[in-house]
């Protein structure tokens, strides 16, 4: 169904991690997120865009593939950050994006909170 209503998407925090050895050396954090659609509408290729991070901490550009969430559910979303040594805590603005139905496109700057 097309209404052009906005998807009510929220992003909740599960966990941050090191996948393996290699990556804990290579300082590539793993912050595991469920992005939920808490509207009644569908939200459709909903892609990352960006993250705005304190402390020096940088998102690798290579984003997961967009995904679709059905109205009231959610769906994991795990991104990687190169964390400089020394840094034990950040902070993170996520930027995505989303359709709905009538191929509406809508903006979300969705506050994230990574943690290493």
């Amino acid at each position: 169904m097309c209404s052009g209503e906005k998807p009510v998407l929220t992003w909740s925090f599960g966990r941050a991690y090191w996948a393996d050895y290699s990556d804990y050396q290579d300082r590539v954090l793993s912050v595991d997120y469920d992005l939920s659609n808490n509207g009644s509408m569908d939200a459709f290729a909903v892609r990352v865009l960006d993250s705005v991070n304190t402390n020096a901490v940088i998102l690798i550009p290579v984003l997961p593939p967009p995904l679709d969430l059905a109205a009231a559910s959610a769906g994991p979303l795990t991104l990687k950050y190169i964390v400089p040594p020394g840094v034990s805590l950040f902070k993170s603005a996520t930027y995505v994006t989303a359709a709905d139905a009538c191929d509406n496109s809508f903006s979300y700057p969705g506050p994230s909170p990574g943690s290493s």
